[in-house]
């Protein structure tokens, strides 16, 4: 049985660095939920369910979908991203558990791991979090309009409201190296514990000595 660990935070907080390093100094096998994602949407029966729900101006001159205006419609509808999350959520699930499925120890990178139910898929939770000023400066490099900030921050709040069922969180305020050195200490507490899972993960009692 493979041991699991599933990393999520809010945008620009470094769940991908932390996944990462997990990965190259573990030997983590690392999956990472938007990938999954983004490839079930040149699925056919998945392109059909959205084009039911969105319309065709979802799709490009190419025949795929247009993720830049899918992002734009579920921002503004929270009806609209709740039937985004019903159709794509389950079939991620079960790519997830397939790519699981290989005899090695994983890292899940997953932003919204709690909101869809995928810590359950895990032994131990890390919760990245970072100042704002952090996740802005994330954003504007990837040239998000200003006056976007503010909704997307917003409409992640949901994710934040989890931390507290993390088993381990970690602060990525200062440089690379304290961020590795933070990793360092929760996987060599996930090292002594093992695969302890025995109970559902939102039960347990969250660890913060790695704040």
């Amino acid at each position: 049985m493979s041991l699991v660990i599933g990393v999520f935070g809010m945008i620009g907080c470094g769940k991908t660095t932390v996944a990462k390093i997990i990965e190259k100094k573990y030997g983590y096998l690392r999956i990472d939920s938007d990938v999954v994602g983004h490839s079930l949407l040149e699925n056919d029966e998945v392109k059909k369910d959205l084009l039911s729900v969105f319309g065709p101006a979802i799709v490009t001159k190419d025949g795929l979908i247009d993720r830049k205006e899918l992002s734009h419609r579920v921002f503004a509808d929270l009806h609209l991203k709740n039937k985004l999350e019903a159709i794509i959520w389950p079939k991620m699930t079960i790519k997830i558990q397939e790519l699981m499925n290989q005899k090695r120890d994983v890292v899940l990178e997953a932003a919204i791991l709690f909101l869809a139910g995928w810590n359950q898929l895990c032994h131990y939770t890390i919760f990245i979090e970072a100042p704002v000023q952090k996740q802005i400066k994330y954003l504007k490099a990837r040239h998000i309009p200003n006056h976007r900030l503010t909704n997307i921050l917003d409409s992640q709040q949901d994710i934040q409201s989890w931390k507290d069922l993390a088993t381990y969180r970690i602060e990525n305020s200062g440089t690379r190296d304290e961020l590795e050195k933070k990793v360092q200490q929760v996987m060599s507490s996930v090292k002594e514990r093992g695969m302890e899972k025995d109970e559902p993960q939102e039960n347990r009692k969250s660890d913060r000595s790695n704040r």
